[in-house]
C-alpha cells in the first residue's frame, strides 16, 4: 500500500491534500453491505436500472450550477462553458443513452442450436447478469464526466457502485459525495472521499470490477492491487493520439480543429 500511495503522490505536481476521508473499516463495511444486497435482491429489473439512471440525470440537471461552481473552485480558471459541455453534458448523455438502451442491452440474445439438439426443441440463448459491485476511481481533469459515465454503464448492467473521486478536485468530490450519498441508498451507490491512502485501500478491496481513469503510472498500481483479488479492471490511461491528415485535406481547417482539440481543458485531455 505504501508504494501505491507513493505512486499516487508522484503522479501529481500539486501539494498533496490532507489524507483524511473514508476509513478502511468504513470502506469494507459499505462494500459488504452492497455485496449482501446484491445476493439478497438478485439482479435489478430493467425498471429499477432506469430509475437509478433517471435519478442520476436529475441530480446533474437540478444541481448544475452548484456542480459547475465546485469545478471552478478546483480549477480556478476553467471556463464555465467548458465544464457545462465537457463534464455535465457528456455525463448527461452517458446516462441518457444508458437509460434509453438498457432494455435492449439487458435482453437475452438467442443463439443457434446445433444438430441434433435443434431437432428436439432445444433453445439456446445468452442472458447477461450483473457482476456485482463496481469500484470507480475518477481523475481530476474531468471530475464529473469520468465518474458519472462509468456509473451509468455500471447501473445499466445492474451493478451497484462505490466511487472514489480524485482528491485533487476536492470541491467537486465533496459535492458529488453530498449529492450521490443523499440520493441513493448506500447499497446502490456510495461516494468515498479521501487522499492517496484512501485510494490505495479502495483499490485493494475485493470488488467485482474496477474502473480507473488516470495516468499510466497509477494505472499500473491499480492493476497490481486489483490482481491480489483477481478483480478485473477497465483502465483508461493517458497517452498520445496521432493525427492523420489526408493529402487532399483542407490544411487550414485541419490545423484549427487539431489545435482546438489539443488545447481543450488546457490540454488535459486524452487527445
Amino acid at each position: 500500500m505504501a508504494s501505491f500511495q507513493h505512486g499516487m503522490h508522484q503522479a501529481h505536481d500539486a501539494t498533496n491534500p490532507d489524507d483524511v476521508g473514508t476509513s478502511p473499516a468504513e470502506l469494507k463495511r459499505v462494500l459488504a453491505a452492497q455485496q449482501a444486497a446484491a445476493i439478497a435482491n438478485g439482479p435489478p429489473a430493467v425498471a429499477e436500472r432506469v430509475r437509478r439512471l433517471e435519478l442520476a440525470i436529475n441530480l446533474l440537471l437540478d444541481n448544475a450550477d452548484e456542480i459547475t461552481a465546485a469545478v471552478a473552485k478546483d480549477f480556478g480558471v476553467r471556463p464555465e462553458k467548458v465544464t457545462r459541455f465537457a463534464d455535465l453534458l457528456m455525463a448527461l448523455e452517458s446516462c441518457k443513452q444508458a437509460r434509453d438502451k438498457v432494455a435492449a442491452w439487458a435482453a437475452p440474445q438467442r443463439r443457434v442450436v446445433d444438430f441434433p439438439f435443434n431437432l428436439v426443441g432445444a433453445t439456446n440463448y445468452i442472458e447477461y447478469t450483473p457482476k456485482g459491485v463496481v469500484g470507480i476511481v475518477g481523475p481530476w481533469n474531468y471530475p464529473v464526466m469520468l465518474v458519472i459515465g462509468p456509473l451509468a454503464s455500471a447501473f445499466a448492467a445492474g451493478n451497484s457502485v462505490m466511487i472514489k473521486p480524485s482528491e485533487y478536485a476536492p470541491a467537486t468530490a465533496a459535492i458529488l459525495g453530498k449529492l450521490v450519498n443523499a440520493a441513493y441508498d448506500e447499497t446502490v451507490a456510495h461516494v468515498c472521499n479521501g487522499g492517496a491512502s484512501v485510494a490505495a485501500a479502495f483499490c485493494a478491496l475485493p470488488f467485482d470490477h474496477i474502473v480507473f481513469t488516470g495516468s499510466t503510472t497509477v494505472g499500473k498500481l491499480v492493476a497490481k492491487a486489483a490482481a491480489e483479488n483477481l478483480t478485473p479492471v477497465t483502465l483508461e490511461l493517458g497517452g498520445k493520439c496521432p493525427v492523420i491528415i489526408g493529402a487532399d485535406a483542407n490544411i487550414a481547417n485541419a490545423a484549427a480543429r487539431v489545435a482546438h482539440g489539443k488545447v481543450l481543458n488546457a490540454g488535459q485531455t486524452c487527445l
